[in-house]
Parts: C-alpha cells; sequence; structure tokens
C-alpha cells in the first residue's frame, strides 16, 4: 500500500493495520492535537519586519578591519624603525628546516584526525 493511500485512509478514519499504518496513526494522532505554546500578538509583525528590512551591517567587520590595519601599520612600523632586512632565501630556508616541515606536517595531520573522530562525532 502506498503512503497516500494509507493517508486517504486514515483521514477517511478507517484503520490501517501494519507498521507503516500505526505509524501514520501516531502521526495524524500528533498532529490533530494543538500546540500547548501561545505566540505573542506582535509575532507576525516581527517576523515581517525581518523578512523586509535589509540586514544591518555589523560593526564587528568594521572593528577587526580596523584593529587589523593598526596591526599592519605596527608591525610596518616596527620593521622601519629596527631597521631589519628581510632576505628571503626559500630555497635554503627549506633545506635547512626539513624537520621542521615534517613535524608541521605531522602536526596538520593528527589534528585532522582529532576533528574527524571527537569534534565532528558531537556535532
Amino acid at each position: 500500500m502506498s503512503d497516500s493511500e494509507i493517508q486517504d485512509r486514515l483521514q477517511r478514519g478507517e484503520l490501517v493495520s501494519g507498521p507503516a499504518g500505526s505509524a501514520y496513526q501516531k502521526v495524524f494522532n500528533a498532529l490533530s492535537r494543538e500546540p500547548q505554546f501561545v505566540l505573542p500578538p506582535s509575532f507576525a509583525d516581527r517576523v515581517m519586519l525581518r523578512l523586509i528590512a535589509p540586514p544591518t551591517k555589523s560593526r564587528d567587520m568594521l572593528w577587526f578591519s580596523a584593529g587589523l590595519a593598526a596591526c599592519f601599520v605596527a608591525l610596518s612600523a616596527a620593521i622601519w624603525l629596527s631597521g631589519v632586512t628581510v632576505n628571503i632565501n626559500i630555497p635554503h630556508a627549506i633545506k635547512d628546516s626539513s624537520g621542521f616541515i615534517l613535524l608541521g606536517m605531522l602536526l596538520i595531520v593528527a589534528l585532522h584526525l582529532l576533528d574527524r573522530r571527537l569534534v565532528r562525532k558531537m556535532t
């Protein structure tokens, strides 16, 4: 028996046997009862205001951008005032720190496994 046939029989008041029929009967019984809570009178108006009103910009992004810019300015000033020269020699740096690169990769894999096994199971 199809779902629509079971629903039609239950709406006519007929009993339907089997696990699907009892499941549909439970759903129909639950839906026939009124909810036990009452919405405030202004609920519909608040929903409509949220749908119609344009989203407001968050001030958090503004403060984050300002802080990031201030950190960049402070870092630039510190480098300029201290006279540090930046020498980027990537092949030499990689050759000398292969152990650190391997350790970094192992830590990334370990964090990935922890995330997959612990964090994602909780959510």
